[in-house]
């Protein structure tokens, strides 16, 4: 203790630029010390929860409180982060605690705050306000969507058909930056929140983005709803002709050889057709009726004259006198009705038809294996690629003048490679060395700043204050206050008063410090002397 109160003491009787040089250095050499250390106590952080609003924030934040962790929130993102060696850790704890909560409870509101008296109206508010919050909980876990609001109109249930009214459904998403949901999605979201509504048809069920859009409206649920129908039964139909293909290939050019894609043109068009034909060539008596119609009369005498020109009488002549004249009236009316050969023809078209497909096929080369031990893979013929397009075609059914168009083709596939195990994370790249390595760095840099600094810059004042004592140089001490000094400082612990020297004193100093430094040269400089003078 003493001797650092000395060293103190000596210190401050040193120049003021040298007081002030030995303060900044030391001032420099603390700040880049703190500086090393507090750099390696720093923690890498890590994101703990993300998308979060600002209930469930609030409520992490205050849990992260609670547990004494520090943690950063980004105020532009809404990212909170923790250190990384806790992240897992807190998520289990936080999990354990129900947070986040995610915004909405579900059906599970219908079990808080239960009281007696409640009315049937409150009761079903809060059933219609469970059954929205999980309809919104179930569609924002669609990859688009960050979240979901639902708004159900169900109408009061009433025994008369007249007084009943249709439900009505809104739907709210907010979509995620740059995505867009696509009519398969639509119509998903729209068939999921009509199905768990009774008497919820849905073209009443309307989809808006957080843009204000309106991404399905009523008269476009149906057309959706066929849109997305007609998409999936045309993905049957391809998979269905690719199955047939690769069955029919497989034997023949072994397993995992052969891919094979079908693009299917479909005709969902619903046509009727009606049609009347006639046949002037075919005519059939279909029916006939006949009407006969007879009656006589007679003409008594002393009815008209009837003048005749003179001829003979002859025997078979009728009297004239006392007479009577028949005359007789037939009629014959018939009526024949003829049916025309005719063909009515009612057609309907199902939808769904084949209007063209395209095929491709890819055959993989073959295989041989050489005595060696080698695989050699060679193509395959002119003739095998030839009946390999031919059992492809009759395997979907090829139709030219459709205008389908089949594309088989002989490329050597890549080999697979098998299932490569995750390897083990180094040592130098697990968190725990990375933070050790962080002090083990801060002790070196520290050491070396010490060393290589702060020491040599206390013994180069040292060495000042030795040389500058009452204001005298080495070369003006004698040489026993020198040895004295130099005593003193190496851990001597006498005293020493440094003397004034005379001229011829510091002359003869001088040549004894370079005797003793370089004999040779001295010698060979008095005997240059001694030469000269013979």
């Amino acid at each position: 203790m003493d001797k650092l109160i000395e060293n103190f003491r000596k210190i401050s009787q040193q120049s003021l630029a040298r007081q002030l040089g030995l303060l900044l250095g030391l001032a420099m050499s603390v700040a880049i010390g703190v500086g090393i250390i507090l750099w390696s106590q720093t923690e890498e952080y890590s994101v703990l929860f993300s998308d979060l609003d600002g209930k469930d924030a609030a409520q992490v934040m205050e849990a992260l409180d609670r547990l004494n962790v520090q943690y950063k929130l980004d105020e532009r993102t809404g990212l909170i982060s923790v250190p990384s060696r806790e992240k897992y850790e807190l998520r289990l704890k936080l999990a354990g605690e129900g947070l986040p909560a995610g915004g909405t409870k579900g059906f599970d509101i219908l079990y808080e705050d239960q009281k007696f008296g409640v009315s049937s109206f409150l009761e079903t508010a809060r059933y219609n306000r469970a059954l929205e919050e999980e309809l919104a909980n179930s569609v924002a876990t669609l990859e688009s969507v960050r979240g979901a609001r639902v708004h159900l109109a169900i109408p009061k249930s009433s025994s008369f058909i007249r007084s009943r009214k249709k439900a009505n459904a809104s739907v709210l998403v907010n979509l995620k930056a740059g995505r867009v949901l696509d009519e398969d999605q639509l119509a998903g979201i729209v068939y999921l929140v009509a199905s768990s509504v009774p008497e919820l048809a849905p073209e009443d069920v309307s989809v808006v983005d957080q843009n204000g859009r309106l991404l399905s409206s009523r008269s476009g649920a149906e057309h959706l709803t066929m849109g997305a129908e007609q998409h999936r039964f045309a993905r049957e139909v391809e998979d269905k002709y690719v199955a047939s293909i690769v069955d029919i290939l497989t034997p023949i050019v072994g397993d995992g050889r052969v891919r094979a894609k079908v693009v299917a043109d479909l005709n969902f068009v619903s046509v009727e057709e009606t049609s009347e034909n006639y046949n002037p060539d075919t005519i059939a008596l279909r029916s006939e009726q006949t009407v006969t119609e007879k009656s006589a009369s007679a003409t008594p005498p002393g009815g008209p004259v009837e003048i005749l020109d003179a001829a003979p009488k002859t025997d078979n002549q009728a009297p004239e006198d006392g007479a009577l004249k028949k005359a007789d009236d037939r009629t014959v009316r018939a009526t024949r009705n003829y049916e025309v050969d005719h063909k009515i023809s009612h057609m309907k078209e199902v939808p769904g038809s084949i209007k063209r497909l395209s095929v491709a096929v890819v055959v993989d080369y073959r295989t041989k294996e050489l005595p060696d031990g080698t695989l050699e893979r060679t193509p395959l013929t002119e003739n095998e690629m030839a009946e390999i397009e031919k059992l492809a075609r009759e395997a979907v059914g090829f139709v030219s003048d459709r205008g389908d168009s089949i594309n088989v083709s002989n490329v050597p596939f890549q080999e697979a490679g098998g299932i490569q195990e995750i390897p083990e994370v180094p040592v130098w790249q697990q968190p725990w060395v990375k933070d050790y390595s962080k002090i083990l760095l801060a002790f070196i840099a520290i050491l070396v700043l010490i060393l290589a600094v702060v020491r040599p810059m206390l013994k180069g004042l040292m060495r000042g204050q030795v040389g500058g004592a009452e204001g005298a140089s080495p070369a003006e001490l004698s040489f026993q206050d020198y040895q004295a000094a130099q005593a003193h400082f190496l851990g001597g612990q006498e005293t020493y008063e440094p003397k004034r020297l005379s001229e011829y004193d510091r002359q003869l100093l001088q040549a004894r410090a370079l005797v003793k430094e370089d004999p040779d040269r001295v010698a060979q400089v008095i005997r240059g002397w001694v030469t000269a003078d013979a």
